[in-house]
């Protein structure tokens, strides 16, 4: 079972601060100071409107390409989805070469952005995520390499757009051109939905299989359980040990175990959302165990991830979008699933597949 009971939640899209400090940290938009919806209609006024970590501002058009490489597979990212005063990110994949930088362009806008990882990353100006992490963040240089575009809150949504950018290496090499269209939703939650501005606790997960409901798993908070799946541990066969289904007379030696601290998902008022999970594992060492004896190593997790929320109240669909880890490394998932709203403390989130969350206060 493990904590991916809880992180399949994550997956299948696939925190230590107060909830006033992720919305002070985690809320990147840009406010024009008025009303006007930003729409692809008008490019040159949209592009403006943007902020590229790393990017510098550039009036024309991209420079040209000059090289087969450095070069990142086309095929990888056509299109992406964001939320309306969230982050949009481009996880490019290298094919060849080394990237110093992108030039990022909006098509028809008149401006482009050249990103420079060696330079701080610059969210609206202010050199760097604010927050305790400033210093580093600002300062990480490529250790992550996307393209991460910081919307505006008032952009319109939905809408889409598409930018095109460009690889380049320290050398001056220019490769070839790819798009990515970017799919824009709305923040936060609309109507009558003040109940969803709190924090949840993971409390169960399960599946849907023939109209029955199968892999059922409560989550067991602060207190050591068992890590097994349909009768599976640690036994000793033909004098070594072993791991899986207990043959007949076999005598279950060990099994891994696990406790969770935390696993919790809490909805902000400016449409930001963290997942925070914790806990310990203590699990057997297969290389330094034996039948005659049993050796546990033991580890402890803290996780974080952090993003932003869509919820429409007619159809019931929520949109959660990964965009940082506790690092701020962009860490992009994303999950869609239907709510069913149990009362204001309790509801259950399917997706596409039949997979089943439930979360309560």
């Amino acid at each position: 079972m493990k904590k991916y009971i809880f992180y399949t939640f994550i997956i299948m899209a696939s925190i230590a601060v107060s909830l006033s400090s992720c919305q002070k940290e985690f809320n990147p938009g840009i406010d024009l100071g008025n009303d006007a919806k930003l729409g692809t209609g008008n490019k040159a006024k949209l592009s403006a409107a943007l902020r590229v970590w790393h990017g510098t501002r550039t009036l024309g058009t991209p420079p040209a390409s000059n090289a087969q490489s450095p070069a990142i597979d086309p095929s990888a990212n056509p299109s992406i989805k964001a939320i309306a005063g969230r982050l949009a990110i481009i996880k490019p994949e290298v094919t060849a070469g080394n990237i110093a930088g992108y030039y990022v362009a909006v098509p028809g806008s008149g401006q482009y952005f050249k990103l420079d990882f060696s330079k701080p990353r610059d969210i609206a100006g202010k050199g760097g995520l604010p927050g305790k992490r400033n210093d580093i963040l600002s300062r990480r240089g490529n250790e992550d390499s996307s393209i991460v575009i910081v919307l505006p809150a008032n952009i319109n949504a939905p809408d889409t757009f598409c930018v095109t950018y460009y690889p380049y290496d320290s050398l001056g090499n220019i490769g070839q051109p790819v798009t990515t269209c970017i799919y824009v939703a709305t923040l936060g939650a609309n109507g009558n939905n003040g109940w969803l501005y709190n924090d949840f606790k993971l409390t169960s997960t399960w599946e849907d299989s023939a109209g029955i409901r199968v892999g059922v798993d409560t989550i067991i908070f602060n207190r050591w359980f068992a890590d097994d799946y349909f009768n599976e541990a640690y036994h000793c066969y033909n004098g070594f040990l072993e791991y899986g289904v207990l043959p007949t007379g076999a005598v279950a030696l060990a099994n891994d175990s696990l406790i969770i601290t935390k696993s919790n998902l809490r909805f902000a008022l400016n449409g930001a959302f963290d997942y925070a999970s914790s806990g310990r594992d203590k699990n057997v060492d297969p290389v330094l165990s034996s039948c005659s004896q049993i050796i546990f190593r033991s580890s402890t997790y803290e996780d974080i991830l952090t993003g932003g929320f869509s919820y429409d109240d007619a159809s019931r669909k929520l949109v959660l979008i990964y965009e940082l880890d506790d690092n701020g490394i962009p860490s992009v998932e994303y999950y869609e699933g239907t709510v069913t709203k149990i009362n204001n403390n309790h509801f259950i989130l399917r997706d596409i597949d039949g997979y089943h969350v439930r979360f309560q206060r």
